[in-house]
This record gives C-alpha cells, structure tokens and sequence, in this order.
C-alpha cells in the first residue's frame, strides 16, 4: 500500500489530469511510449510502464505498481 512509502494522502488534481490525459493521447496518436519534455525536465513526474508477452494474457493493473515498488 502507498502508506508504506509515503506519508501523505493524494488530491486529485483535474489540471495535471489533463495535461496527463492530453499527453497519453498524443502517444496513442503517434504510437510511441516515452517520457513528455516536461518530465525530462524535472517539472512533472511520469511512472510509465510497458508489458508484453501472449495475447491471451490479461496484466493485471496492481503489477505495474508493484513493478515500480520492486
């Protein structure tokens, strides 16, 4: 649980939401996966995470924040 590596509760925050959103369309759009220049520059953090293996498999959401915390 987040409680173990921090001490504070999160806030959402509807602006960083949509430069978020904003920026995972642009990915989606140009098919690439790498860091905004924002991020790069130390202005936003980014957690981004990429799987792959069999189609049939189904990634449970809980394991890219285990593999951040691992």
């Amino acid at each position: 649980p987040r409680e173990n590596y921090m001490d504070h509760h999160l806030v959402i925050n509807e602006t960083l939401n949509n430069i978020a959103q904003s920026y995972a369309d642009e990915l989606a759009k140009k098919k690439v996966f790498s860091h905004s220049k924002p991020a790069a520059t130390g202005k936003y953090g980014e957690n981004l995470f990429k799987a792959w293996g069999s189609p049939s498999y189904n990634y449970p959401n809980a394991g890219a924040t285990s593999s951040w915390y691992s």
